[in-house]
């Protein structure tokens, strides 16, 4: 009697296990079938049949989802369609490559749609549409479906199964910066992405191709917002002159970043591009013209080249004649996005309100900037420009942020100097946490009271500490 009980506990048993197996199974199942489903049917949504996606697409851009770091300008969060901002970037990203690569009247008005009605917003006109629609239709198509794969795996940076994947290929400490990130596995990307496996097989000059378009420490929109020091054009400059980058490899590599850019805001509007307006338009083309100068052989110092363009945009040789000044003012009206001599008015008298100490801190580090420095750049500092501005105004954000710029590169400046180093060569400073609306606000409130600036050692990421609790603070 008792064998016949304990026998059938055992079936029972084995019966439950094999019924929550199941299940467990299911549940998993279910819920990586649910990521691709809600990306397909995003996608459909706001699409149609204008956008085609590929299930190996799909499943590779599902990595980001469980991904917890997003840019922070625009906007730091973005819950609607259970949906990571990434991933709406990256299928915006698609979209903007297919509209250019059509180049026809339909695809430009498509293209300029989210621009339409927006306030401050110049619109990108025809003309440079035309121009960038040139360049992606004379890509060959090994480059064009690299351009494909890197929008998607540029939105799988960082995310779990990438760092998984790279730390068991690669057995380094891997970057805390996705485009360091990019840049580090790109060399080994079919080892890493299965989508970029899927790419290299078909067309193997891909796998150069994607190590062109990820290239290390040639961040474009660094560039074009000044976000670091001469550095940023070291790598570029050594490729132009031993010759591994010719005209081909430039455009491909500009390319790349003309769709990165084209989908950045695709988290707010993704029916086209909201952020490449004419203004972007031409940064971008300033820029891409002094490559192609230095590509065809001209000798010139590009970061210098381009400050002095966006002085002349600014008209700041009316407003002061000391050159250095200028350039300063330049770099610092870059980060700011202005492009107008009203705004470079409102931006000289808003550096010039500043504290004297401050002035002249600022006016140093702006003037190191424009040489080599042996760590990398500051980043997302644009970002915390940007979002500020959009909360209290130009002249405003100048005498909230520079002093916390300040602050910050004082504060890195001795970690980088103490014995032993707290601070790694290798780990760029980040300000991605001050970019977020809740550190915003929290620099709009504490800005006349005294601060205290801590770089996370380890990734690099500061962060504001009041000296005392803050108005308005209910806790």
């Amino acid at each position: 009697m008792i064998k016949l009980i304990c026998t059938a506990m055992i079936m029972i048993c084995a019966a439950l296990l094999i019924t929550s197996c199941s299940h467990f199974a299911n549940t998993h199942k279910n819920h990586g079938e649910s990521v691709t489903d809600r990306i397909y049917a995003y996608a459909n949504k706001t699409y149609g049949k204008q956008l085609s996606l590929t299930p190996d697409e799909v499943r590779q851009l599902a990595w980001v989802n469980d991904n917890p770091i997003a840019t922070p300008e625009m906007a730091t969060k973005d819950t609607s369609h259970a949906l990571h901002v990434e991933i709406k970037r990256a299928l915006t990203r698609l979209y903007c490559l297919q509209l250019l690569k059509e180049g026809s009247e339909t695809s430009y008005q498509y293209f300029i749609a989210p621009q339409i009605g927006k306030k401050n917003v110049p619109l990108l006109n025809k003309k440079s549409f035309n121009s960038l629609s040139s360049l992606i239709q004379a890509l060959n198509p090994t480059a064009f479906e690299t351009l494909k794969t890197a929008a998607i795996i540029s939105a799988v940076t960082l995310s779990p199964l990438a760092k998984k994947r790279a730390q068991e290929v690669l057995k380094i400490k891997l970057p805390s910066d996705s485009m360091q990130f990019l840049a580090t596995t790109a060399p080994v990307a079919d080892k890493i992405y299965p989508l970029a496996q899927q790419l290299i097989k078909r067309y193997p000059a891909a796998e150069k191709d994607l190590e062109t378009v990820f290239m290390p420490n040639s961040h474009f929109r660094h560039m074009m917002y000044n976000e670091g020091s001469f550095s940023m054009y070291s790598t570029m400059l050594a490729g132009i002159a031993n010759r591994h980058i010719d005209k081909n490899t430039l455009n491909l590599w500009y390319a790349h970043w003309v769709i990165n850019i084209a989908g950045f805001s695709g988290q707010v509007d993704p029916t086209g591009s909201l952020y490449l307006d004419q203004n972007t338009y031409n940064a971008m083309s300033t820029l891409k013209s002094i490559f192609d100068s230095l590509v065809q052989g001209a000798s010139l110092n590009p970061m210098n080249a381009y400050l002095k363009k966006r002085a002349e945009w600014l008209g700041l040789s009316n407003l002061t004649q000391d050159e250095n000044l200028q350039i300063a003012l330049a770099g610092l009206g870059a980060s700011l996005r202005l492009f107008t001599p009203a705004e470079g008015k409102a931006l000289f008298e808003g550096v010039n309100a500043l504290d004297n100490t401050v002035r002249k801190q600022w006016l140093v580090f702006a003037q190191a900037q424009l040489a080599v420095q042996s760590y990398p750049a500051e980043t997302y500092l644009p970002a915390v420009f940007a979002n500020t501005k959009k909360k209290v105004g130009l002249t405003e954000s100048i005498s909230i942020i520079l002093p916390l710029y300040v602050s910050v590169l004082i504060a890195e400046k001795e970690m980088r100097a103490e014995k032993p180093v707290r601070l790694q060569p290798n780990t760029p400073v980040s300000f991605r946490q001050l970019a977020e609306n809740k550190s915003i606000d929290m620099l709009i409130a504490a800005k006349r009271n005294t601060y205290s600036i801590k770089i996370n050692p380890t990734d690099g990421i500061a962060v504001i500490i009041p000296a005392a609790p803050l108005k308005n603070d209910n806790r």
